[in-house]
């Protein structure tokens, strides 16, 4: 069965949860202070805007997030250095200018170094163009700025008497003239100072507007598609949604607009606009083009496209939410929605595991040799390992959002200030909490369990049933504990985090990172925190597994993945050796694995699969393994060839077999998937068949070729079955 690689996400908003801990053996007080994102990368939070300038793509978004890459593919978190919400960035006059929440203006000449500008107003401002030697920012209650050089701005806010100045979404600038659209507004400027407002009904909302091809395009609320040559007199269009739409841009050859639930449209003129396929239900809020298109959204969603027609996803693509994360036996195990339940052996890669439940678990702990997780109406299963799940029961209906061990004791808390403890974690008795308030984490000191819950709740108790309520400092709720190094940590909404040496004395601190709700906080060589729209952050060193690919290498992620899903084993000791070429028997060793649930094959190998394989061959059992299949077929003259190099042509054939069930895809390839492979090679239908998949496992080229006669690497290897196997972007 293939296991799916998981990140993360989106559900409505549940009010839940608990985090357990285990306590290491050191005793130097350490507080979290410095969070990495873990999942979804590149990160998670919110995407509102992209652009594309000095040869890079920028992205911009929740909590003053800004993302870099050289190609649209590979991104990287970058410092901005604010954490009000950032709302459009745009490239032009050689620089970079970000505006966001509460009059923010950010300018950058790389996209890596922001440096932040006053403003002079309080508004939120929405959209930024430049023409005419000006930059022009819009934003909310009509308020306008310019800057000559994106770095001294002057206020430029429009005063209405009756009604009140309209809110604006976007600016354009085309034919000599700026155009502004937002709430029942369109205005018009040919220097971004004086205003001109244009007639519009008064329901009409629009948020994105672009110039190209001698037309300006606005884009809106339902579906609204609006076209002019001057920016007075606009025409509708027929649009082919109803989805909101939130930005648009012009390539030099096609407007693509992007909104609500993933849609995707192109038009060659403005006129005439067709649904484009999308691989994401995330809203998208951004576009740009840069050679290529990147589109950005909720989420952190990032999409690719080399066309404008065929979009893949650059970033690992939300699921559920998780609530609680646990570690135990070297092995970490996260907890969600739907009845999640991810598994991991070093906090980098997570491997989705089937828990037997479709119930929402909210906890989940490790303690006496087990993994334990609770859930939706009393709903508690137990596991040996993180991977097979049997389910208890809890003698209770009522929600269990948290479980921990103490020395000799399961303690589980719950809605309405529901304590359950038991002996073995399957006969379980209530205690008295003296609240009725949801409790949502609870966790094990050295002698102290330590609830967390509704309203800023903190109960502590010496034995599990006697308990005593403490002061927070706050009222948000708090959704998970944990306990390390003699400090308590708690975590709730908003991304809050408090501190305490004993229970009782709590600090506010802050992730610093995530916009987000976090519902789960675990410990082990560090905290890792987990919550809504799939986040993981943690503040312990990323240590990669092979000394040779770290974290800014290309392969980074899909390398991690095969190794944590048991597909690849490096090379020597510590090294992938991602240079080395892919014979055809190692091959066979990562395909065996891969359609094996990342498994070596079991039993010996008792009849040679091919004349040049003896059964006491290291590769015999794998090659035997995927003989059988039918994904590995050999030569005419019974021979597999080991040690020969495998090229990119015969890798996209062991791929097409492997995800076809061990078959060949049909013979037929009528259109060239490749600018190198006609329709007439004979790998043609095979390179179809892995070009197409929904997520594409091969992406060719920047000149869009194949190579089918090159030879493969290691670390191109990994690619490909990262996305084939995993579904890593």
């Amino acid at each position: 069965m293939k296991k799916r690689f998981r990140s993360l996400s989106v559900l409505p908003l549940i009010l839940i949860c608990l985090v357990p801990m285990i306590s290491p053996e050191t005793s130097t007080a350490f507080i979290p202070t410095v969070w990495q994102w873990r999942d979804p990368l590149p990160q998670g939070n919110p995407l509102s805007s992209t652009a594309f300038g000095n040869g890079a793509f920028v992205a911009v978004g929740s909590g003053g997030m800004v993302l870099t890459s050289p190609n649209g593919i590979i991104w990287t978190l970058q410092t901005s250095g604010v954490t009000e919400d950032l709302s459009e960035v745009v490239f032009s006059n050689g620089i970079l200018v970000a505006v966001g929440k509460a009059g923010t203006i950010l300018t950058s000449p790389d996209g890596a170094a922001w440096t932040s500008r006053i403003s002079g107003v309080v508004d939120d401002l929405s959209g930024v163009a430049f023409g005419n030697g000006n930059f022009v920012a819009v934003g909310s209650l009509g308020a306008i700025l310019t800057s000559a050089d994106g770095v001294v701005w002057a206020n430029r806010k429009l005063t209405f008497n009756s009604p009140p100045a309209p809110s604006l979404f976007g600016v354009a600038f085309g034919n000599n003239t700026f155009v502004a659209v937002g709430h029942a507004a369109i205005l018009t400027s040919t220097d971004g100072v004086t205003w001109t407002s244009q007639p519009v009904e008064p329901t009409l909302e629009l948020t994105g507007v672009s110039f190209g091809s001698g037309s300006f395009v606005a884009v809106g609320k339902f579906g609204t598609i609006l076209t002019s040559v001057n920016g007075i007199t606009w025409t509708p269009q027929t649009s082919p949604t109803s989805q909101d739409l939130s930005a648009v841009t012009f390539s030099g050859a096609s407007f693509i607009a992007v909104g609500g639930s993933g849609t995707i449209l192109a038009s060659p003129n403005g006129v005439t606009w067709t649904l484009q396929a999308s691989p994401t239900p995330q809203d998208l809020s951004g576009v740009t083009f840069g050679g290529s298109f990147v589109a950005v959204g909720d989420g952190g969603t990032i999409l690719f496209s080399s066309d404008g027609v065929r979009w893949i996803a650059r970033s690992f693509e939300p699921a559920e939410w998780l609530f609680s994360a646990a570690s135990g036996n070297n092995t970490f195990v996260t907890v969600g929605a739907s009845g999640t339940i991810l598994k991991s052996s070093r906090g980098i890669s997570w491997i989705s595991r089937e828990s037997g439940t479709v119930d929402d678990l909210f906890g989940v702990l490790f303690g006496n040799n087990s993994f334990v997780a609770v859930g939706a109406s009393g709903a508690i299963i137990t596991s040996p390992d993180g991977v097979s799940w049997a389910s208890q029961q809890s003698g209770t209906a009522n929600d269990l959002f948290g479980v921990v061990r103490g020395e000799d004791l399961f303690l589980a808390v719950g809605a309405f200030g529901t304590i359950l403890t038991s002996a073995n974690g399957v006969s379980w008795a209530s205690q008295q909490s003296g609240t009725a308030n949801d409790l949502f984490g609870v966790v094990r000191g050295v002698d102290l369990f330590l609830a967390v819950g509704a309203s800023g709740t903190i109960l502590t108790s010496a034995n599990g049933v006697n308990w005593t309520p403490q002061s927070s400092g706050t009222d948000d709720d708090l959704f998970g504990a944990a306990f390390q190094d003699d400090t308590f940590v708690a975590v709730g909404a908003f991304g809050e985090m408090l501190t305490s040496p004993d229970g009782s004395s709590w600090t506010s601190q802050r992730s610093g990172l995530s916009v987000h709700h976090l519902f789960g906080l675990v410990s082990g060589g560090g905290f890792f925190g987990v919550g809504m729209e799939g986040t993981i952050l943690s503040n312990a060193p990323l240590t990669p597994t092979y000394g040779d690919i770290l974290l800014n290498h290309a392969a980074f992620n899909h390398v991690e993945a095969i190794s944590e899903g048991g597909i690849a084993k490096g090379c020597l000791p510590g090294l992938f050796c991602p240079g080395d070429l892919v014979t055809r028997g190692q091959m066979a060793v990562f395909l065996a694995r891969a359609l094996n649930g990342g498994a070596d094959p079991t039993g010996a190998c008792a009849v040679e699969p091919f004349s040049d394989i003896p059964v006491a061959d290291p590769f015999c059992s794998h090659v035997q393994f995927v003989k059988a299949l039918g994904v590995a077929r050999g030569f005419p003259d019974g021979t597999f060839k080991p040690l020969d190099s495998v090229s990119r042509g015969e890798m996209a054939i062991f791929l097409a077999r492997a995800l076809n069930g061990g078959a060949d895809p049909a013979a037929s390839c009528t259109t060239p998937p490749f600018a190198d492979i006609p329709a007439s090679n004979p790998f043609c239908p095979h390179i179809s068949f892995i070009k197409n998949t929904t997520l594409p496992v091969t992406l060719g080229f920047g000149d869009v070729t194949f190579r089918p006669a090159d030879t493969i690497i290691r670390a191109e290897m990994s690619l490909f079955l990262g996305r084939a196997f995993l579904g890593i972007p």
